[in-house]
């Protein structure tokens, strides 16, 4: 007979391999999740324009409470900015 917290862990197990979300258990069940949400990202990462894209955020009761900050290599970095104007470019003629 498994303990309510062994329930738990394997659930969020389940639901991790069904989804798109990325469940982190650390120590004595304390339960993380990271998620990709899109967000605003004018300004961040040198993005100059209004453009939505999913990166990894913290979520709070009121929504985003803060964006995880990834270092990116100059590479990785020229590809970034690289998807983000390739968006841009379809985007900015859509109207809503």
């Amino acid at each position: 007979m498994s303990t309510v917290k062994e329930q738990l862990i394997e659930k969020l197990i389940e639901d991790d391999e069904n989804s798109q979300c990325k469940i982190t258990i650390v120590g004595t069940g304390a339960v993380g999740m990271a998620c990709a949400i899109s967000i605003l990202l004018k300004g961040l990462y040198g993005i100059k324009e209004e453009l939505f894209l999913s990166i990894p955020c913290v979520l709070g009761r009121n929504g985003v409470s803060d964006v995880v900050k990834i270092n990116l290599n100059s590479e990785e970095e020229a590809l970034f900015k690289k998807s983000a104007e390739t968006l841009w470019n379809i985007q900015k003629d859509l109207i809503f």
